[in-house]
Formats: C-alpha cells, sequence, structure tokens
C-alpha cells in the first residue's frame, strides 16, 4: 500500500491469554517525549512514521487514502462477518460496503484528536 510497500495483515488472535502481553507491557511500548518542564507531556514519540514497535509488528496510523482505506475496511468485514447459509456472498458484499461506508464516516466526522484508524504491520 503506498510506494514504501508496506501491506495490510489480518493474524488470528492468540489462542491463549499467556500470549498476550499485559497492561503494563503496553504502556512501555508506546513512548512519550517530555520536555523538561513538563509541557510535552503526552504526545507520541512517532519514528519513521510507526507508533509502536513490538512483538514482531509495527503500528501506524493508516494512510487517508482510497485504496489503504478500502484495504482496511475489507479486513474489518472480513474478521467480522457471520457466513450466511443462503447468498453468503451477496450479503457479504453488502456488509463489505456498509464497513467501508462507517469507516469513511468516521475519518470524515471525528476530530483528528478523536479518532484514529491504527494499522499493523508485521515487521519484516
Amino acid at each position: 500500500v503506498g510506494e514504501g510497500g508496506s501491506s495490510l495483515v489480518q493474524q488470528r488472535p492468540p489462542s491463549k491469554d499467556g500470549d498476550l502481553p499485559s497492561i503494563t507491557d503496553q504502556k512501555a511500548e508506546v513512548g512519550t517525549s517530555t520536555g523538561v518542564d513538563g509541557c510535552d507531556e503526552g504526545k507520541e514519540e512517532i519514528v519513521d512514521g510507526y507508533l509502536v514497535r513490538e512483538y514482531g509488528w509495527k503500528v501506524r496510523r493508516m494512510v487517508e487514502e482510497r485504496s489503504e482505506i478500502k484495504k482496511v475496511a475489507q479486513i474489518q468485514a472480513q474478521a467480522f462477518h457471520v457466513p450466511a447459509f443462503f447468498f453468503d456472498d451477496f450479503f457479504f458484499q453488502f456488509f463489505q460496503d456498509e464497513v467501508l461506508s462507517g469507516l469513511y464516516y468516521r475519518l470524515r466526522n471525528s476530530a483528528p484528536d478523536r479518532y484514529a484508524c491504527l494499522v499493523a504491520e508485521p515487521v519484516k
């Protein structure tokens, strides 16, 4: 997606609770830069466009380009679609369009500091 050659990936969740990182581990993952007087507290430290690089994944904000938005919506639709016995392809297409529409709506109508769609990519 884009010129950097990155790709969107869908992965199954870990099989047991022991595979999940704890909240305390995740707190250390997102770097914050604090100035001498504490004015910059809470701002994310972004390195090469990625917010986090841990556990074999790197996380960044989604680039608001049509092709990437469509890929993100497709992954979301595949992850949350419940197959139907009859007309599954037909219903899936409608569901995929609904997810895409919802993503466009949230991006367009939410303040950038209130909503962000994050993309996780494998570290190469």
